[in-house]
């Protein structure tokens, strides 16, 4: 399946990673990017256990959406 999706999360609680679950399965891969200052490893962790395919971006910066959108359109 070659459809990506991107979130782009900000100090995610269990409510993001229920909903990325929700459709993670159908799509082909999920680019995380977190624009938290700390980074969520327990919430990517439990993402990667359904979907390894997920690719997870934290660089302890806010960056904003459109920096992190074009990250993720280089990366995909």
């Amino acid at each position: 399946m070659n459809i990506a999706a991107v979130v782009i999360l900000y100090f995610p609680d269990q409510n993001a990673v229920n909903n990325i679950l929700s459709y993670c399965f159908h799509i082909g891969k999920i680019y995380v990017a977190d624009n938290s200052e700390t980074s969520s490893l327990s919430i990517i962790q439990s993402i990667k256990s359904q979907k390894p395919e997920t690719v997870y971006i934290h660089d302890g910066e806010n960056k904003g959406i459109a920096e992190r959108l074009n990250q993720v359109c280089t990366l995909a």
